[in-house]
């Protein structure tokens, strides 16, 4: 044993001068971490500039208005709303439908001759007084055999 406990002391002095090697795996992870935080610095200073960039654009946007100012008339907008999407009218599209149901693609005048206006009128006047007509005879002959309105406001004649 003793011859043991000198071999140790022996390789203990000469290998005292010796030091563990130096992982290189710990510097990376610092690299890393620098990178990461010189990231992180860079997008807070973009931000910063954005916001500044921001409030500029809002300061030179704001119309400042001194108290005991007039004004004339309410300003014009010609901005459209940020959600308004371009929607035609119903009805306003041209269809292929339609070319079918309108031979020869074109669709009737609106404005029509005097003889066709005439013409209608004259029908209208005649219908018209047909319907007048029709109601003095419904009024003479007496009241109508059942009242308008729902028939649960009617009472109900029960006879035995």
């Amino acid at each position: 044993m003793e011859q043991e406990t000198r071999h140790v002391l022996f390789l203990s002095k000469n290998q005292g001068s010796q030091q563990p090697e130096m992982q290189a795996a710990p510097k990376k992870k610092s690299e890393r971490k620098k990178a990461f935080q010189k990231r992180q610095l860079d997008k807070a200073r973009q931000k910063k500039e954005e916001k500044a960039m921001e409030r500029l654009e809002q300061e030179l946007l704001q119309d400042t208005v001194k108290f005991g100012e007039v004004v004339l008339q309410p300003p014009e907008l010609t901005a459209q709303p940020r959600r308004s999407i371009n929607r035609d009218q119903p009805g306003k599209k041209s269809l292929m439908l339609r070319k079918l149901l309108n031979p020869g693609g074109m669709s009737q005048p609106l404005t029509t001759s005097l003889a066709r206006q005439r013409i209608l009128g004259e029908e209208r006047e005649r219908a018209v007084k047909a319907y007048r007509a029709l109601k003095k005879l419904q009024q003479h002959q007496g009241p109508p055999a059942q009242p308008p309105g729902p028939a649960s406001w009617r009472k109900s004649k029960v006879h035995l």
